[in-house]
């Protein structure tokens, strides 16, 4: 479902993986005067409450026009090796036990890749685990096709010109603290630590994203010495 926020008249549509959580509950405090606290929904995450699949159909955006209508995209290339960082390597989602089939079904899959590894099979592994699966899903399968109808799409470089934006609609200072950080001790993963057939795969399953996102994201480039 779309986040609204009765009390600003705004209305978020919201994506995995880019910045959601930090969103999610700015908007929370904006519309309760309060920040969002898990023990007062019954240990609820403030996604359980506002999910993101955001079904953004032309008559639901319609409906909403009311309200300014806003979304926040990121890089797909970054945003598939955020997940791999995130809930593979920090979280350990392969390892929780969060499948859709059992694990025996994971036969010859490892539950702790490589980086390579995970995004040359990313398909088995979204197939395999809701987590991983929610969390990869591609942009466009919550956005949907067309984003000509939002008043406005903010980059994820660009959340600092979000944050004064909303101020001025709000009349409230805001900034982002960022919720979900990564802890885990290893460098960034980015393109340019894939290998070959990784990188191709990357570029595959992130090509519906790159259309949908083509005024806002070029697909990345790798040189001749990180291909090598």
């Amino acid at each position: 479902m779309v986040m609204i926020c009765e009390k600003h008249k705004l209305a978020f549509f919201g994506l995995p993986k880019v910045a959601s959580t930090t969103l999610k509950r700015t908007l929370y405090e904006l519309d309760h005067g309060y920040p969002f606290d898990r023990a007062a929904h019954g240990g609820k995450s403030v996604h359980d409450l506002y999910s993101s699949r955001a079904n953004m159909t032309p008559d639901r955006v319609d409906a909403l026009s009311d309200y300014w209508r806003f979304t926040v995209v990121r890089d797909p290339a970054k945003r598939i090796l955020s997940v791999y960082a995130n809930r593979i390597f920090q979280h350990r989602d392969l390892m929780q036990g969060r499948l859709v089939r059992p694990r025996a079904w994971l036969t010859g899959l490892d539950l702790e890749p490589d980086p390579d590894t995970f995004v040359c099979q990313i398909e088995r592994y979204r197939k395999n685990n809701t987590s991983i699966r929610h969390h990869t899903d591609p942009m466009v399968a919550f956005l949907g096709k067309d984003l000509s109808k939002l008043d406005a799409v903010y980059r994820f470089e660009d959340l600092d010109q979000l944050a004064q934006d909303l101020s001025a609609r709000t009349g409230t200072e805001i900034t982002f603290p960022r919720y979900q950080t990564n802890t885990a001790k290893h460098r960034k993963i980015g393109v340019e630590d894939l290998s070959d057939a990784a990188f191709a795969a990357l570029m595959d399953f992130t090509e519906v994203d790159y259309q949908l996102l083509v005024h806002l994201y070029d697909r990345p480039v790798r040189s001749k010495t990180a291909a090598e």
